[in-house]
């Protein structure tokens, strides 16, 4: 098996979009973490708004990533 394919089952086994979000939400304040969770929770704010909010903190997310992250929780 080569480099490359190792990286991508290491990265298959790690949970991808979830441990993303892990690393994001440990990396947050506390108020940040809250207001995050509180916003993915609340069907009134857009992915947009989510996405673009954690742009302006150089958090490079997509809205898909922020679509996983909300059914993510509800599950």
């Amino acid at each position: 098996m080569g480099d490359l394919m190792k990286a991508i089952k290491a990265e298959a086994e790690a949970g991808g979009q979830p441990r993303k979000m892990k690393l994001l939400l440990a990396s947050l304040t506390d108020e940040d973490r809250k207001d995050l969770v509180a916003a993915l929770n609340d069907s009134s704010v857009s992915h947009s708004a989510i996405v673009k909010a954690l742009g302006l903190r150089n958090i490079s997310v997509g809205h898909s990533t922020v679509g996983k992250w909300r059914r993510d929780l509800t599950q």
